[in-house]
C-alpha cells in the first residue's frame, strides 16, 4: 500500500480523515495509506481560505516551497491560479488546462450533508395539488451572508413589492425566528423552506459552474426556485422545474413570471411534478463524478516526478515571490490593525 504525504488548509480539515471527507475522497483509503504531514508534505492541498484568512495564508507560505506537489481545491467561486499550482479542482464550467483541472462532481453529489433525496418524489400532477395545499406562505428568503451578490437582495425587495417574501435567516430576517447560520441552513433549510410556493435560491456569486445546495434543497422542499447565480444551471438541472432568471432581462419581468405560476395551480402543479434532472442530465452527472475520481486516482498513484506542472523561470519564479511577499505584509498588517482593536476595547 503506498504512502501519501497530504495536508491541507481549510477549517474543516485537521487530519488525513476529515480531509478526504471534505474533499470527498475517503474511497481512497482503501488504496493507499495517507499520512498527515505539517512540515513538508508530498501533496499541499490549498483552498479558498488563503485569500481570506492571514491564519491560512502564513500557512501556505510557510509550506509553499516545502511541498512537491501544490493542489488548489476550491468548493466556492474561485478560479485557480496555475502560476502556483500544479493542480486544481473546482467549479469552473469549461476550464481545460491539459490534465492540471477537474471539475467537482455535480451540486446533488456534492451536498450530501443537504441532500437525502436524490430524485423528485413528486411525479404526478394530483400529488402537486396535495402537496399545494400544504403550503403557508408565497416566498421564503432562508441567507445569512450579507455580502453576496447584490442580486440576491435585489430579488428578494422586488418579489417583496408583490407579495410578502419570509426572511427566515440572519440577514434581512422579518420573522423574528432567526436561523443559526451554516449549521441551522444544514439542518433545517429543507423543513423551513417547505411551507412555501416559491424559494429565493440565490448564490453567492455569479460564476459559471458554480452551483451550491440552494437550489437542491428548494427542490427537496417541494417549492419552486427562483434561481440567480450559475449562468450553466441548465446543465445540471431541468429548467421545467425552476424560475431561471437568466431568462429574462429585468427584475421586473422575473416578478412577473411568479406572479403568473402564483396565479395559475395548474402551472405551479406541473413544475413542482417535474424531474429535477433529465436523463441526459443524469448521465452528465454520472460521467462527471467518474472523471473526478479517476483524476484524482490517477494523481496519488502516480510517481511524484512525473506529475510536477508548476511553472518555472524568470517571470513566474518573480510572480510567486510578490505573491508570498505581499502575502506576508497583509499579514502583518491584519494583525497589527486586529491588536490596535484589543488596545480600543
Amino acid at each position: 500500500m503506498k504512502e501519501i504525504q497530504i495536508y491541507c488548509l481549510h477549517p474543516y480539515c485537521h487530519d488525513v480523515n476529515s480531509t478526504l471527507e471534505y474533499m470527498q475522497l475517503s474511497f481512497l483509503l482503501d488504496k493507499h495509506k495517507f499520512i498527515w504531514n505539517e512540515v513538508n508534505p508530498t501533496f499541499l492541498i490549498a483552498t479558498e481560505h488563503i485569500y481570506s484568512s492571514p491564519k491560512y495564508r502564513q500557512l501556505f507560505n510557510k509550506l509553499y516551497r516545502n511541498a512537491e506537489i501544490t493542489l488548489f481545491f476550491s468548493r466556492e467561486a474561485v478560479s485557480p491560479d496555475f502560476n502556483l499550482f500544479d493542480y486544481a479542482c473546482g467549479f469552473d464550467y469549461g476550464l481545460t488546462n491539459g490534465d492540471r483541472f477537474v471539475r467537482l462532481p455535480s451540486p446533488i453529489e456534492l451536498n450530501p450533508d443537504f441532500v437525502k433525496v436524490t430524485r423528485n418524489d413528486i411525479e404526478t400532477t394530483d400529488q402537486a395539488k396535495s402537496e399545494l395545499k400544504k403550503k403557508k406562505g408565497f416566498c421564503n428568503f432562508l441567507y445569512s451572508n450579507p455580502m453576496a451578490h447584490p442580486n440576491r437582495d435585489k430579488l428578494f425587495y422586488a418579489l417583496s413589492n408583490y407579495k410578502n417574501v419570509d426572511s427566515l435567516g440572519r440577514h434581512l430576517n422579518n420573522v423574528g425566528n432567526k436561523a443559526l447560520g451554516y449549521l441551522g441552513h444544514e439542518l433545517d433549510s429543507i423543513t423551513l423552506k417547505r411551507n412555501y410556493k416559491f424559494s429565493i435560491s440565490a448564490e453567492n456569486a455569479a460564476f459559471a459552474g458554480y452551483t451550491s445546495e440552494k437550489i437542491v434543497t428548494s427542490l427537496i422542499a417541494h417549492t419552486v426556485p427562483i434561481y440567480f447565480g450559475d449562468p450553466c444551471i441548465t446543465d445540471n438541472f431541468n429548467p421545467k422545474c425552476f424560475i431561471n432568471c437568466a431568462d429574462y432581462k429585468r427584475l421586473e419581468d422575473v416578478v412577473a413570471a411568479v406572479r403568473e405560476i402564483d396565479n395559475d395551480d395548474e402551472k405551479w402543479c406541473e413544475m413542482v411534478s417535474a424531474p429535477w434532472q433529465t436523463e441526459e442530465q443524469l448521465k452528465k452527472a454520472e460521467q462527471r463524478q467518474a472523471d473526478f475520481r479517476r483524476r484524482f486516482i490517477a494523481l496519488f498513484e502516480s510517481d511524484v516526478d512525473t506529475i510536477k506542472r508548476r511553472p518555472q523561470g524568470t517571470f513566474v519564479d518573480g510572480y510567486v515571490n510578490q505573491f508570498v511577499k505581499h502575502s506576508v505584509l497583509r499579514t502583518n498588517l491584519l494583525m497589527r490593525i486586529k491588536n490596535r482593536i484589543k488596545c480600543w476595547l
